[in-house]
C-alpha cells in the first residue's frame, strides 16, 4: 500500500463504490431470478410487474454508473423478447 493520503483516499473511495456497486448488481440479479421463477411457474399476472421493476432497476444502475447503458438496453431486450415469445394466457 503506498504512503501518499491521495492514493489511500481513492482507495478508500474505491472501496466504498465496489460496495455500492455489488449492491445494485444484486438487486438487478434478485429481480432477474424472480422473473425467471414466474417464467417457470407459468405465472402470467405477475410477469408485468416484475418486468416493470427490473426495467426500473436497470434504469437507475444506468443513472449511478454501474452499468453501461448499452448493456442495460440488451438486458431489458433480451428479457422482453422471452416474455413476448410466451403463448398468450388465457
Amino acid at each position: 500500500m503506498a504512503v501518499h493520503t491521495s492514493v489511500m483516499k481513492r482507495a478508500r473511495q474505491n472501496k466504498k463504490e465496489r460496495q455500492r456497486n455489488r449492491i445494485w448488481k444484486s438487486r438487478i440479479k434478485t429481480a432477474q431470478s424472480r422473473i425467471e421463477d414466474a417464467l417457470t411457474n407459468k405465472e402470467a399476472a405477475a410477469l408485468e410487474g416484475l418486468y416493470r421493476e427490473y426495467c426500473s432497476l436497470i434504469d437507475k444502475a444506468v443513472s449511478k454508473n454501474v452499468i453501461h447503458r448499452n448493456n442495460a438496453s440488451r438486458k431489458k431486450t433480451q428479457l422482453a423478447q422471452r416474455l413476448h415469445s410466451l403463448p398468450p394466457s388465457k
